[in-house]
């Protein structure tokens, strides 16, 4: 896994949006009815400037995407994405993500531009649970994805919604099931 660094280090805290993409049913984020995004320009150069204004040149820079989802905008964040790695920005990062619109080929990307956690918005798993949830995925989507940011050395955080709303003993066995496979995997998950 990844050390810690020897020294003390800050973290910030940034958004690329304000407002989620999803309505999950639970959510109080719903109640926003827009979804707004800061350009990738305006993100890399206020990255370039946390960096240069509290960093020696070879620190490495972390940040908090404290945005509903890093991937709200599945375009918004490979252009993101793209630039962070294209500008050789030194940084680690951690965000929350949402499996829709999530591919491996992203989470390669969010690995080679430095993420080192992600916080997963699963909450159940079960398709009916899921539909109850308002999530907008299928149940078989998002197994491989964790799988994929496992290998790629990403620690994950899974939520999950123990004793939901309809919550029925088969849905909570999966919830089970799916923790007891995953629970290998640590410090990854």
């Amino acid at each position: 896994g990844r050390e810690r660094p020897g020294k003390p280090y800050i973290t910030f805290d940034y958004r690329t949006s304000v407002g989620c993409s999803n309505r999950c049913s639970f959510c109080t984020n719903r109640k926003l009815n827009t979804l707004r995004l800061k350009s990738v320009q305006k993100v890399i150069k206020d990255l370039k400037s946390l960096k240069q204004s509290y960093l020696n040149p070879n620190d490495i820079l972390y940040i908090f995407f404290s945005d509903s989802s890093i991937n709200n905008s599945a375009r918004h964040v490979n252009e993101i994405m793209d630039a962070i790695i294209e500008n050789k920005i030194n940084m680690e990062w951690f965000a929350f993500v949402k499996v829709h619109s999530l591919t491996t080929q992203l989470l390669e990307k969010f690995a080679s531009a430095g993420c080192v956690v992600l916080f997963w918005g699963i909450e159940a798993l079960t398709q009916r649970m899921l539909d109850i949830y308002n999530k907008r995925f299928q149940h078989d989507v998002f197994q491989p994805l964790i799988q994929k940011a496992i290998e790629l050395k990403i620690i994950n955080f899974i939520s999950l919604i123990y004793n939901g709303p309809q919550e029925t003993d088969e849905d909570f066995n999966e919830m089970l099931k799916f923790v007891r496979k995953y629970a290998k995997y640590k410090p990854f998950f």
